[in-house]
């Protein structure tokens, strides 16, 4: 029922608008011979892992949109069962099926299930480690060890952010080892040394072919991955811890945020009565990336810690499970599961009906893109060229290539056009004097040299279309 629900909620949204980073990753690189797409990182959000399986994935089904993100909604998908995996082994079979219901509607987990971007790939992988955490601290078998391996291998090939989840689950296993009872410490130390520099000498392999095309500071010091300045990073965190809050509750009803914060609270101040496990994951992970993000004095985006969000409901429902519990002349299992199938039905009901997707911010793009599309088909002639910026050209390049216009419109030089489309993303809070000076407009207010005044030729809530012809202002 869980995992029906979540497929339910994420797949009308599968041929949702292509948003911007999804149509430059299909564009820029999986579409590309393998040669290139997997060796050039001059911009970085070119996830190789997901990259290589929408190559794939594209080259059997075509480039509809639901094609390029099959291999993350399948990694959203598998992320549902997953959770339960991890909920069962770390706590019980209750805060597993609650968590998974948590996941299967939770708004930015969705999203990504429907965006071509490797960040629930890194998710998977991580609840997977997780689930097999126990199992790991004292198990000998080669078979685990090695899907252990691959495991870090493909979560780093993703994303070399994987850093994040890699040593939340490497200091869980390092002091589960130090205080858990009956473990060969000695030898789980050995295995897991083993273990983590195979995965490690993997993901140098796979990525060496960017680091001679590219080379190494394209992943290491990258515009995302320099320090910032200490006093930069001491102000903006407050800001940064905000957005993850927002980000990890955006269009969670307020009940529900009620109760996951308290449960959150209760599964950390009752750990050692609920867990099966000593160190709670919950603390370590905020330890970890607390710590991680002084060290390198970066403030990622909300959702490069994503993967974290599945491991919070979790232990939200461990804490939720718990109090149930405590509840005296109450039917305890009864109880449970009444409130996972009304987490399982209500979230993603709630994200459907109040078009949670459509309307975030997190995706980019232009909401009306198709429209747009369809809009300027007929009425462009040999010679006109069609202006976007910012994060409005990649989806209009691609719906152009989709829907047999090219790209010559949008790539013929401005100063041998005879006419212009402006397409102003107002959804985006573009406005056409910004648009104008940022392809160069001199004046005040700015003027396209060599073109007469901006016409408004269509409007809509996301956009504005303007039409200038060659010739002097009038």
């Amino acid at each position: 029922m869980i995992v029906g629900a979540a497929v339910a909620v994420r797949l009308p949204l599968m041929d949702h608008r292509m948003a911007v980073d999804e149509s430059y990753t299909y564009l820029g690189y999986a579409r590309q011979p393998l040669s290139v797409g997997l060796s050039s990182y001059l911009y970085p959000n070119n996830h190789l892992f997901h990259t290589l399986l929408v190559h794939f994935s594209t080259g059997v089904f075509g480039s509809a949109p639901w094609a390029i993100r099959l291999p993350a909604f399948i990694a959203g998908i598998a992320l549902v069962p997953a959770t339960y995996a991890a909920g069962r082994s770390l706590y019980n079979r209750s805060t597993g099926l609650m968590a998974a219901a948590f996941v299967a509607g939770s708004a930015p987990l969705v999203e990504y299930s429907v965006n071509a971007r490797g960040y629930t790939i890194v998710a998977l992988v991580f609840m997977v480690l997780l689930a097999m955490g126990p199992a790991l601290l004292r198990s000998e078998s080669l078979r685990l060890w090695c899907a252990y391996a691959l495991l870090v291998t493909i979560g780093f090939y993703t994303v070399p952010t994987m850093l994040f989840a890699f040593g939340v689950v490497a200091s869980w296993l390092a002091l589960s080892a130090i205080v858990e009872p009956g473990i060969a410490r000695g030898r789980f130390v050995i295995r897991w040394i083993v273990a983590t520099a195979a995965a490690g000498a993997a993901t140098v392999a796979l990525y060496w072919p960017v680091i001679a095309a590219s080379g190494l500071k394209s992943i290491t010091a990258n515009q995302f991955t320099r320090p910032l300045p200490f006093a930069s990073f001491r102000s903006g965190f407050g800001s940064f811890a905000g957005d993850v809050g927002r980000y990890f509750t955006y269009a969670l009803p307020a009940v529900f945020v009620v109760l996951v914060l308290i449960g959150f609270a209760i599964a950390l101040a009752r750990h050692s009565r609920i867990a099966r496990q000593r160190i709670p994951v919950a603390a370590v992970a905020v330890a970890w990336v607390f710590l991680q993000m002084i060290a390198e004095r970066v403030l990622p985006f909300a959702r490069v810690l994503l993967f974290l969000l599945p491991l919070f409901f979790l232990t939200a429902a461990a804490g939720i499970v718990f109090a149930i519990g405590s509840i005296r002349r109450l039917d305890k299992s009864a109880a449970a599961i009444a409130a996972t199938i009304a987490a399982a039905v209500i979230l993603p009901l709630h994200v459907a009906t109040t078009k949670a997707v459509d309307l975030s911010m997190e995706r980019g793009g232009l909401p009306d893109v198709e429209a747009v599309t369809a809009w300027l088909r007929p009425r462009l002639r040999p010679g006109d060229r069609v202006v976007a910026i910012g994060t409005t050209s990649w989806p209009i390049q691609y719906y152009f290539e989709r829907d047999g216009i090219g790209t010559r419109p949008l790539l013929i030089s401005i100063r041998v056009a005879d006419r212009l489309y402006l397409v102003v993303n107002t959804w985006e809070h573009e406005t056409l004097n910004e648009f104008i000076r940022t392809i160069h407009g001199t004046g005040n207010p700015p003027r396209v040299p060599g073109f007469g005044l901006p016409r408004l030729m269509r409007r809509s809530p996301d956009s504005d279309v303007y039409e200038l012809r060659r010739g002097p202002p009038s």
